[in-house]
């Protein structure tokens, strides 16, 4: 068994369904729920706030839940998990995944929680460090697996942030092996955690691969990563060579930007190389959309198309004044199109194959 470990989801799925609706032992760790309410009531009255419920160790019945994993189910590891083709209720039931929450502390994938806005600050995570609860709530969690007799192979560290990685106090853990996704190249903390739950919904003896061979990478074309002993040096890992992309990776994926001012190429490619996209994907800029140029486009293997909008528009079509002619009388229907503002590309993802994760409105 191996035992994951993430960051929570900065956009959470609302709504939810009754306490009653649902099983969980709140009562376990009490100090765990002390801690919750404490941090509860910092939160500034702007804040989506929940309701005291047995989740803080209070008795309000109203409160509306989710199990984490479908609550964060839009964040980044949850993302790649689900890119990678697992079904995701079928893989929490046979997989022990932990998201760390700043008002939440640890949360297991299975527990209901209810809607919130919270970021982990300095304050609120020293709120946490000073009673080492996230510690002990793990160490509960993983005696009960253990009393079960169930073999734990590895715990791996998806957070891809020193900030939240640190409110555990790993060399508690040492006996069952602790590794920490590491991310090779100038990558983003979100691009490494989504390659991370790609990772996790391969098979598992391609994890234990990398548990074993620190030296050993695995390459998506959001990040490429590494499990390592040692935590990351900071929120990103910077300066490691990224390696050699496979060709397969760039055949009939070219992508073309579309801009209306020099500029917008100018700024998208800045991210691209930010996001180590220029080492594996071919782009190109034209400054028009017609027929003729997607024509031409199209020949030569490209299939995607990244289109810079101003503000007053709200299509590309208006942007690109394609007057009485449809969208799709000039961008075939197989091709992918993606809309962006200038210097707005953090939407931008790419699957293993470098087609674009989500397609949006002409």
């Amino acid at each position: 068994m191996i035992v994951y470990i993430t960051t929570c989801s900065m956009v959470k799925k609302g709504r939810g369904y009754p306490i009653t609706d649902y099983s969980w032992d709140y009562k376990a760790i009490p100090e765990l729920l002390r801690t919750r309410k404490m941090v509860m009531e910092t939160m500034k009255s702007g804040l989506e706030k929940p309701v005291r419920g047995p989740d803080f160790g209070g008795g309000a019945g109203e409160g509306l839940y989710l199990r984490a994993f479908k609550r964060y189910g839009q964040g980044d590891f949850m993302s790649g998990l689900e890119s990678s083709g697992a079904d995701l209720e079928n893989w929490v039931n046979n997989n022990q995944l932990f998201f760390i929450s700043a008002l939440y502390g640890l949360v297991h994938s299975k527990e209901p929680i209810q809607n919130y806005d919270l970021e982990l600050s300095n304050e609120i995570s020293e709120e946490w460090k000073k009673s080492n609860v996230v510690t002990k709530a793990l160490q509960y969690y993983l005696n009960q697996l253990w009393n079960h007799q169930i073999k734990i192979d590895c715990i791996v560290d998806c957070c891809c942030n020193i900030k939240y990685s640190n409110l555990i106090d790993w060399p508690k853990f040492s006996r069952y092996g602790i590794r920490h996704v590491v991310a090779l190249g100038d990558f983003q903390p979100r691009q490494t955690r989504w390659a991370s739950g790609y990772l996790a919904g391969e098979d598992p003896q391609k994890i234990l691969e990398l548990v074993n061979d620190e030296q050993k990478k695995y390459q998506t074309a959001n990040a490429v990563i590494k499990l390592s002993k040692e935590l990351p040096k900071g929120a990103v890992e910077t300066g490691l060579p990224l390696v050699e992309v496979p060709a397969a990776f760039i055949k009939n994926n070219r992508v073309a930007v579309a801009c209306l001012k020099n500029d917008q190429y100018t700024s998208f490619m800045n991210f691209a190389k930010n996001h180590g996209w220029d080492k594996c994907i071919e782009f190109r800029k034209i400054m028009a959309i017609n027929k003729e140029t997607i024509k031409r486009l199209d020949s030569e293997g490209f299939k995607i198309l990244i289109a810079h909008v101003d503000a007053p528009h709200k299509t590309i079509r208006s942007a690109y004044g394609f007057g009485k002619q449809n969208f799709g009388d000039i961008v075939p229907t197989h091709w992918q199109h993606f809309k962006v503002t200038h210097n707005s590309y953090s939407c931008i993802e790419f699957e293993l194959d470098l087609k674009l994760r989500h397609q949006t409105e002409a």
